[in-house]
């Protein structure tokens, strides 16, 4: 929306451009024909002329002004469209579409009332052919005037006089000359471009250019006396209808002005020239844009665009229960203390909502819940405070510690100047201040896991300046951003017992899964986090494959794709990366296919490898899981009903023994340590072949429990 609203603008801009040449240089000359036709291309570049996109190359060492200035204005028009596109803005667009169609709605409907009125009057009246035209006789009030071929004659207006001739070739030039195909274009002009105050202006002055070419046909030798006596033929009518040719049409001073202008402008072909280098400026200031911006912005959002739709597909961890208030319960061998801080509290208010709420009160009742929510007798839950009380930092760190805690988790509620943001956010400690960045990095990828069905996730970040709570207790720590203050949304689901119900019961789903994989030692995949990171798992990360090759974002970005060079771009998610990629390919996987093979040596490379292979194949595979996989485990541990995936990967060697066995994620319940035993179990395997020769390989395979409902 915000796009369209940009080219609005650029619109407004470029017709004023035009206008204001117009009205400087061509407005009351007597070249009327040309005005007329320079309004209507005014009319029609102001819509085109910024849809135009002209990639501009940044010159080599130029010395020249133009260029300089042309390189400027283009990196100008790339950077705001930059701009448009990433960036948000504080405004309802569903108010104002809707405002826009009510407007243009309306000045349409004026429209079809007005052909319907002419078409009345065209029923109602006698209908008389002279040669080209037909003229309907009718005392109506604004009369005369013409539509298209009809001219539509005040019967108290003799024809025969001279006064009456000369009003009759003044509608028969408007009629030859086409004049209401112009007011039609005109009207759609201004039906779709309301907003913009240079189209009524064209409007009005393109009715006075079709009257200075009526009056200059139908009075001779510019007779100002002549045109005088036939505007007083007749009264003043009292209507006007905007789709017709009203011969009394005001103002009548600037007409009788025209007429009696008898000395050509000097400068005349001049004045009409200049209108080329206008158009010139006029293109260069909306169309140019920088191509090696353009071009790195096109593969950079594309890329991103398409890691989202992955990320935002891929859940390695089953969270059941969202839609219950009660949270899951998971058995746990050991007991475990959680250290629950509900942010601010005493003279230290926090954000304050619109509605006067404050982020202090929102925090402790959200922690009271979490705590009262409890049903697992393995899990301690201890606030930092029960009441509103206030709380330096450093005592909250020094009570939390005190506990020795397994886990200390901080609530707050956020505020921001645009009222549109929405959402809940994780923050922990940065690296170089955090006492153990992987394990509070893991424990927000289970909260952010756990928190998704509650409301939009805004992602996990780590904060470069330091947050002091998190930094100082001695164990693994997370702040909740429960929803911003700001948005009317949020407050209200914040103000909600249901929705701090749902909350509270994600958070202690969240910390049971995290204990529960630290209790079975499951395998985490660190990986880096970038600041400000806005996806539901910073862990989760598409694989990239161009032409053939394997890599990570990193590696993508230093091949520098051009937009022009690629073929085709695939995306695979869920069982179709992982059939294809194995457990390289569990958070999607992102193919790229170049024009010109960038990769080919790498790609040939890979095609004389025969991958490493189960006897008896995929077939052989499934019927060996079938007789080897206690599917009563997950049962005996408790877990619900639905299915649980594990991709383990290993490596096979010449020989085709299997080694080094390992469970890439872990749903629970047992699933993983028993994926694990009955891959490292079986026979041998079929050795991978490169060049005919047997090497070893890392190879994945998924093996699936299922668990119905009875």
């Amino acid at each position: 929306m915000l796009a369209i609203a940009y080219y609005f603008l650029q619109v407004i801009v470029c017709s004023a451009v035009m206008m204001g040449y117009y009205w400087l240089v061509l407005r009351n000359k007597r070249f009327h024909q040309y005005n007329r036709f320079y309004l209507l291309a005014v009319a029609l570049l102001s819509w085109t002329v910024p849809l135009i996109k002209i990639q501009w190359n940044r010159p080599q060492a130029s010395n020249q002004d133009m260029m300089r200035w042309l390189y400027v204005v283009a990196d100008s028009n790339s950077e705001m469209e930059e701009t448009i596109q990433h960036k948000g803005f504080l405004w309802n667009w569903d108010t104002a579409a809707a405002l826009y169609v009510a407007v243009a709605g309306l000045i349409l409907l004026f429209a079809i009332k007005t052909l319907i009125h002419l078409y009345r009057l065209l029923k109602m009246h006698s209908c008389r052919n002279v040669e080209d035209v037909y003229l309907i006789l009718t005392r109506a009030k604004g009369t005369p005037f013409s539509f298209f071929r009809y001219i539509f004659w005040n019967e108290d207006i003799d024809l025969r006089s001279e006064s009456g001739k000369q009003i009759l070739q003044h509608e028969l030039t408007h009629v030859r000359q086409k004049h209401s195909i112009d007011k039609l274009f005109m009207q759609l002009v201004l039906v779709l471009g309301w907003f913009n105050p240079f189209f009524w202006l064209l409007r009005r002055e393109m009715d006075m250019i079709h009257e200075f070419i009526a009056d200059k046909k139908a009075v001779v030798n510019g007779d100002t006396a002549s045109l005088a006596q036939m505007l007083l033929t007749a009264a003043y009518p009292q209507q006007h209808f905007a789709l017709t040719n009203p011969f009394f049409f005001s103002p009548i001073k600037r007409r009788l002005q025209m007429l009696a202008n008898n000395k050509n402008p000097r400068f005349t072909y001049v004045r009409r020239l200049v209108v080329l280098p206008l158009l010139a400026v006029v293109v260069v200031l909306f169309a140019f844009r920088n191509k090696e911006r353009h071009q790195a912005i096109s593969v950079e959002t594309m890329i991103d665009n398409m890691v989202k739709t992955i990320v935002n597909d891929v859940s390695k961890i089953p969270v059941k229960g969202l839609e219950d208030i009660s949270p899951v319960s998971y058995t746990l061998n050991k007991s475990y203390t959680v250290v629950i801080d509900a942010g601010h509290g005493g003279q230290d208010r926090g954000a304050v909502g619109a509605d006067g709420s404050i982020e202090k009160d929102i925090a402790l009742e959200l922690a009271q819940k979490i705590k009262s929510m409890n049903s697992n007798d393995r899990v301690k839950i201890v606030l930092t405070r029960e009441s509103d009380v206030f709380q330096p930092v450093t005592e909250k760190a020094q009570l939390a510690n005190a506990q020795h805690p397994d886990l200390f988790i901080s609530l707050h509620c956020d505020n921001t100047a645009s009222t549109s943001t929405q959402g809940i956010e994780l923050l922990i400690a940065g690296k170089e201040k955090a006492k153990d960045y992987q394990a509070n990095y893991r424990l927000a990828n289970y909260m952010a896991s756990s928190l998704e069905g509650v409301n939009k996730l805004r992602g996990i970040q780590s904060s470069r300046k330091g947050i002091w709570v998190l930094q100082e207790v001695n164990c693994p720590s997370v702040l909740i951003e429960a929803g911003f203050m700001s948005n009317q949304v949020d407050m209200a689901n914040l103000k909600s017992t249901a929705y701090q119900q749902k909350m509270a019961g994600a958070i202690l789903t969240g910390i049971q899964q995290y204990l529960s994989a630290h209790e079975n030692q499951t395998t985490f995949i660190p990986v880096d986090t970038t600041i400000g990171v806005k996806v539901k798992d910073t862990a989760a990360h598409p694989l990239f494959v161009v032409d053939g090759e394997k890599m990570g974002r990193k590696g993508l970005k230093e091949l520098k794709l051009e937009p022009n060079n690629i073929d085709n771009i695939s995306v695979l998610k869920d069982e179709a990366a992982s059939e294809k990629y194995g457990a390289e390919g569990r958070n999607g996987v992102i193919e790229i296919t170049t024009k010109n093979n960038q990769n080919k040596k790498v790609s040939n490379r890979a095609d004389t490898l025969t991958p490493a292979e189960f006897p008896g194949g995929a077939d052989g595979f499934s019927k060996y899981l079938g007789r080897s996989v206690d599917a009563s485990i997950p049962v005996k541990k408790g877990a619900p009903p639905g299915t649980y995936k594990v991709f383990v990967s290993f490596v096979v060697d010449r020989d085709g023994n299997v080694s080094d066995v390992k469970a890439e994620n872990d749903p629970g319940y047992g699933t993983a340590n028993e994926a694990i035993r009955v891959v490292a179990k079986g026979p041998s395997w079929l050795p991978a072949m490169q060049n005919g020769v047997k090497v070893t390989s890392r190879c994945s395979r998924k093996v699936t429990f299922v668990i119905a409902e009875d």
